[in-house]
């Protein structure tokens, strides 16, 4: 199966300009936008229809990591060393919200390495993200997103560990000197909702997505499905649906998954000051391959709890079935995140996070390889003023798969890092 994604996906991209995730905090909570980040200009009094933002990075760190002989094109596995090393780097953001809107984000960083003396480049990303709503009938409406990611270098795995929420997506990014290999993604969906009464409603949903791992074969697949859910009360949602999976990684290595899925949300207020909220789905997953078949039970369940104005907390259960480009195959695994931030002083925020994830590669039932992945990060940020702070923070990131695993890119089995840094971070607003 090839599915020319990325005709579609464009197409998806051009015709209807992610809207930005609403925080929880409201505006004027935190002190400075360069330390907590910039309010959701959707919440303003009077919501500018763009922002354009760019933020600059300076910081020292050491690493026990480095892979100093790396190139960018290299499907050598890479050497690894000890060291220290001063990086600067920086963000452009350029963010449209509303009903259709967009978002899209030009980052990148280098590096002075002090035992080498070598400047080397850092992580280099692109992404573009957009969604609509646009009414067509009476009680009917279509729902449209489109992405594109372009990374020179990447951190492996993120997707496999990518459900502890605000981290880790962004946790080695803007300091990554894991040079690996150029990776892009490009997905669309649309989804056509009917409603059906005051409280129901019905849809289905169709997306395609194609993406690449430098060294590693390409993936590409679709998903057709169906969903139909129900609101109680003034809090809750239950949802049912089907959906049908194909992702192709070329050479004979096609996988059919039928995902059937129930689950819901819920969130009430607790009082004037906190609340808490509650989500959850189950179902199960067939997954089909060269006539092999496996039944698994999959679910998601995550809590989220404001504390106060300013605290936040969160953790969340995942069993489920993930794809990655670095293993053309299946994997099977269980997760547990957690995190939580919020300000210890007007001028002083702490956050922390860390997630772990343990399962099977493959369809096998019997013998089949393990894998285990841990991350954690741990950072405290002072305000300087209104457009800059400085910062400090522990990082640390591991996998370890079975030698039997054939991993993609020439990645090692096994791979650990620990990073000390901290720095300064400017925050200028060009257009809002």
């Amino acid at each position: 199966m090839r599915v020319p994604c990325a005709v579609a996906i464009i197409g998806i991209l051009l015709a209807t300009p992610a809207v930005p995730p609403v925080s929880a905090q409201e505006p004027g909570r935190r002190l400075s936008a360069a330390v907590f980040g910039a309010p959701d200009p959707r919440l303003a009094d009077d919501p500018p229809e763009a922002t354009l933002s760019a933020t600059g990075l300076l910081f020292g760190a050491y690493d026990d990591s480095l892979f100093l002989d790396q190139r960018a094109g290299t499907l050598l596995p890479p050497s690894r060393s000890r060291g220290s090393h001063l990086g600067f780097g920086g963000t452009l953001l350029y963010e449209r919200a509303g009903d259709q809107s967009v978002r899209a984000s030009l980052s990148g960083t280098n590096f002075y390495h002090l035992g080498t003396h070598r400047l080397t480049p850092g992580h280099l990303a692109a992404d573009v993200s957009s969604s609509s709503v646009m009414p067509l009938w009476r009680g009917a409406r279509l729902r449209s997103s489109g992405m594109a990611h372009y990374a020179q270098y990447g951190v492996p795995f993120v997707a496999a560990a990518s459900f502890v929420g605000r981290f880790p997506a962004d946790m080695f990014y803007g300091d990554d000197d894991i040079h690996l290999r150029r990776t892009d993604v490009l997905r669309g969906q649309a989804q056509l909702e009917q409603d059906w009464g005051a409280r129901k409603s019905v849809g289905v949903i169709a997306s395609v997505q194609t993406s690449g791992l430098e060294g590693s074969g390409r993936a590409e697949g679709y998903e057709l499905g169906g969903l139909f859910s129900n609101r109680f009360g003034r809090n809750g949602t239950l949802r049912a649906g089907y959906t049908l999976q194909e992702i192709d990684y070329g050479g004979g290595a096609t996988y059919l998954i039928h995902h059937l899925n129930l689950g819901g949300n819920y969130g009430r207020p607790l009082s004037a000051t906190r609340r808490v909220y509650l989500s959850f789905s189950g179902g199960s997953t067939v997954l089909e391959s060269l006539g092999q078949a496996r039944l698994q039970a999959v679910g998601d369940a995550t809590l989220q709890y404001e504390i106060g104005r300013t605290w936040r907390g969160s953790a969340r259960y995942r069993r489920g079935v993930v794809f990655v480009d670095e293993i053309a195959g299946p994997l099977l695994s269980d997760g547990f995140s957690a995190e939580i931030d919020g300000l210890l002083s007007r001028r002083l925020e702490l956050r922390g996070s860390g997630s772990f994830t343990r399962g099977t590669a493959g369809l096998s039932r019997d013998a089949a390889p393990p894998y285990d992945m841990y991350l954690a990060r741990t950072q405290a940020r002072y305000a300087l003023s209104r457009v800059a702070a400085i910062y400090a923070e522990y990082l640390f990131f591991k996998y370890r798969f079975a030698e039997s695993v054939q991993l993609g890119g020439a990645l090692p089995s096994y791979y650990d890092r620990h990073t000390v840094r901290a720095g300064v971070t400017v925050l200028t607003q060009l257009l809002r």
